[in-house]
């Protein structure tokens, strides 16, 4: 049917592809939805449905699937919008490319600035904005910290993001001296992510809370904690996040060179 429509009604599809996402989204069909918002050309649509996706994806370590979507969207296209430009981001920073991910995140700050972007949503978009600055850390470490504790904030209760807020936070108060304010947010953020099944931000949070354990001297904790890091990140393959998978590479060398120690 659509290809003979590209012969007889050209001018039918971006509709009839802008419905279709419509539906598969409501009936819970993320890949058909956002498939189908990339034929429609429709870029406020493909703002929409993906970044309503972007978040899981990158929570839970799958930034190859989002890469693989923003990689349909011609570029000049991306740069349309906010929403996409965000998502640029996370995936330039989730493959530790700090550089793209701040001319992604900054771009999409001029967009937002300029009302040039329909598609953005200022509840989630926003507080992640501030998030990421956050996560580059050009603001010193007690400027990160601040950012991503007002990312927690402005984040809805339950978002899958917020454990990842903590998370940065306490890395944040940590490098900044503050221990006992780092440790206790990297320990909120281990188990918020662990009652949550949010696996990336768990396995991370618990190697720093391993480092964290071992920096005062309690060794069998943070071997419990790198264990427990590993096993998560092997039950729910996580070698997708470069960041994760250093995480726990390091959390290994730590293991062994105690070993050795001994």
């Amino acid at each position: 049917l659509l290809a003979e429509l590209r012969h007889t009604e050209p001018g039918r599809l971006p509709a009839l592809h802008q419905g279709a996402s419509e539906w598969f989204r409501r009936h819970g069909f993320p890949d058909s939805a956002i498939a189908h918002a990339i034929s429609s050309g429709n870029v406020a649509l493909m703002g929409v449905e993906i970044w309503d996706e972007a978040v899981r994806t990158i929570v839970f370590g799958r930034v190859a699937r989002l890469t693989q979507w923003l990689d349909r969207i011609p570029a000049d296209l991306v740069r349309q919008s906010a929403a996409l430009s965000m998502c640029k981001a996370w995936a330039g920073i989730s493959s530790a490319n700090s550089a793209l991910a701040l001319d992604w995140v900054n771009h999409a700050a001029q967009l937002m600035a300029t009302d040039a972007d329909s598609s953005a949503h200022p509840t989630t978009l926003r507080p992640l904005m501030s998030l990421m600055h956050a996560v580059i850390g050009r603001a010193g470490y007690q400027g990160s910290a601040a950012m991503a504790e007002e990312a927690y904030r402005m984040l809805p209760v339950g978002h899958p993001i917020r454990p990842l807020a903590l998370l940065q936070s306490g890395v944040s108060r940590t490098f900044s001296g503050d221990h006992q304010a780092g440790r206790i947010a990297l320990t909120d953020a281990r188990t918020t992510a662990q009652a949550e099944g949010i696996a990336n931000t768990w396995a991370q949070a618990a190697v720093l809370c391993g480092f964290v354990a071992a920096e005062d001297g309690e060794a069998v904790a943070a071997d419990a904690l790198f264990e427990q890091a590993r096993r998560v990140w092997h039950s729910h393959e996580l070698s997708d996040s470069a960041i994760t998978e250093a995480l726990v590479a390091a959390a290994s060398g730590w293991q062994l060179a105690k070993v050795g120690r001994e």
